[in-house]
């Protein structure tokens, strides 16, 4: 889901205070942990960060004295991405679309960024930490007092507080001292986590259970009535046919040309000028994708590098420049899951370089599963933040090497996966990937293991079952799960399987981004079509 611009963080204008376990949802009720602080003023009380996470033996709140603030704790709360790069002893960090590299001086305790400005820092636990003073200068912080209790926000925050009814127990400070009770009154929240929220009341800041408070919906806004045109991507695995033929649906051509080579961050120059004038010739956009090579031992010592990455980023853009391509495809896969933050970070990096040189960034991820290489390393939420389109690849349900026959994508899945994205990433940024190939089966029975099929499969242009099923006369079921036809036929030995993704089942699956009002659609790949699928995505895309 579409995060806020600004999350917030309580702090106490206690000098010290240390973690306390919560059991289920009572607030602090333990006196010996507040600490007078009456004979300070409030300049002189130095604020406390209050995080609250959960623990083995229910919900706590982990406190530290604002003094040294642990960046990966709140860089997925704020709006900001940082790394540290053991291999220069440098701190890269994004903020706002501004990439500010920090050297670090560990005599001093001080990290100096390449715009002079020096921040303190302390390493604990492998962990860097850097001043919270100098970080809320940085970060363009304000910090709201409200008696016992303290709101952190951005100056530019223009987005309001969401509304909310209050019935049960609300408490001003953290002893519980200061309870009261409402019905149905409304608040406004600032923040929530782990079942607590922090609410505003006639401008004073309270604490309650999340289960106290009911929403309240606001009004929708009016649609606009001349709707954004939604964008027809066309991938190209070859990206090598001169004469190419391009469907006048189609927006924006991506070749699979440029992959990352080595660990240095160096990228290979293929460019095919009479391809790309063919694309421009036919009235549609040529973009570029980019990929690691599926090399994931490359991948994660090039990611642990900020010079690497910036030798990749410059040379893209270099790139990009030198040969008029309009926009930038993301496509790294089989990564180390380890290497999720490193990958998030190269995507910022790079979006501050597209976003300076007004070039559009789309990023493939794959529908969310349980494989770490493929699938657990995409940080979705983050990953939305960044670009301006998140192209999902929905397919490959059932890939090469499946032990079980089945659809490349079949009709439920595609909408399932649709709905976990869209929990991560915003509607208005999702591009539907729709398979121009099917896959097909082969299926024996095993000589080696008691009650087993031996199964194969691969993959085949769209036009490729249609000879299958004039030269074999298959068995032809409708199969209302997955909204395809399913065909099965002898071969000697063998059972031969599949599920035909023809054009209007292209077409089928293709509704679903207008179902979810997603922005658009994305094909893979040109070459492997019938020529009766645009006509069938164009009735869907444009209502012919």
């Amino acid at each position: 889901m579409k995060k806020l611009t600004l999350l917030y963080i309580l702090l106490l204008t206690a000098t010290c205070f240390f973690g306390c376990a919560i059991k289920e949802r009572p607030l602090i009720d333990d006196q010996s942990l507040i600490k007078d602080n009456t004979s300070k003023t409030q300049a002189e009380i130095d604020p406390i960060i209050l995080d609250v996470i959960a623990t083995d033996n229910g919900v706590a709140f982990e406190r530290a004295i604002n003094q040294y603030i642990s960046l990966e704790k709140l860089e997925k709360q704020f709006d900001f991405y940082g790394l540290y790069d053991a291999v220069n002893d440098t701190y890269d960090l994004v903020y706002k679309d501004r990439h500010t590299v920090f050297q670090l001086d560990h005599t001093k305790g001080e990290m100096i960024g390449n715009n002079a400005q020096t921040i303190p820092f302390t390493i604990e636990n492998e962990e860097i930490k850097l001043d919270s003073k100098s970080i809320a200068k940085l970060f363009s912080i304000d910090v709201d007092s409200y008696d016992n209790l303290r709101v952190i926000r951005a100056r530019d925050d223009l987005n309001p507080f969401k509304k909310a009814l209050l019935s049960g127990t609300a408490y001003r400070d953290y002893s519980k001292l200061q309870a009261e009770r409402f019905q149905e009154r409304e608040v406004q929240i600032v923040n929530v986590a782990e079942g607590f929220a922090l609410i505003i009341i006639d401008g004073q800041p309270y604490l309650t259970s999340e289960l106290n408070l009911t929403m309240i919906q606001d009004e929708l806004p009016e649609q606009p009535t001349n709707k954004i045109q939604p964008i027809v991507m066309a991938w190209d695995l070859y990206g090598n046919k001169s004469d190419q033929k391009i469907d006048s649906l189609v927006d924006v051509v991506i070749p699979k040309w440029l992959s990352l080579q080595d660990v240095n961050g160096k990228i290979n120059d293929l460019f095919r000028p009479e391809y790309t004038a063919n694309v421009r010739r036919q009235g549609a956009d040529l973009w570029v994708l980019v990929n690691n090579g599926f090399d994931p031992d490359m991948t994660a010592q090039f990611l642990a590098n900020g010079k690497a990455r910036q030798v990749f980023i410059q040379s893209l853009i270099d790139y990009v420049k030198n040969n008029g391509v309009a926009g930038i495809n993301l496509d790294f896969e089989n990564m180390h899951l380890k290497d999720s933050d490193r990958y998030v970070q190269l995507a910022a990096e790079l979006h501050v370089a597209t976003v300076a040189n007004n070039i559009p960034l789309s990023i493939a991820v794959t529908v969310p599963g349980g494989s770490e290489n493929w699938s657990l390393v995409y940080d979705r939420p983050r990953l939305g933040q960044i670009a301006e389109y998140i192209t999902l690849m929905a397919y490959d349900q059932h890939w090469e090497n499946s032990q079980t026959s089945g659809p490349v994508a079949g009709y439920s899945w595609v909408d399932k996966n649709i709905q976990s994205v869209l929990e991560m990433v915003p509607f208005e940024k999702l591009v539907l990937g729709l398979p121009f190939y099917t896959r097909v089966w082969y299926e024996r029975l095993s000589e080696e293991k008691a009650n087993t099929m031996k199964v194969r499969s691969k993959s085949v242009f769209m036009d490729a079952p249609r000879k299958l099923i004039d030269d074999n006369n298959p068995v032809r079921i409708w199969d209302k799960e997955h909204s395809l036809y399913y065909f099965a036929y002898f071969d000697g030995d063998s059972i031969v399987k599949f599920w035909y993704d023809d054009a209007a089942a292209v077409a089928r699956k293709a509704k679903l981004f207008k179902k979810y009002n997603l922005a658009g659609i994305a094909c893979w790949s040109l070459g492997f079509e019938t020529e009766d699928v645009w006509q069938a995505l164009a009735e869907v895309v444009r209502g012919d």
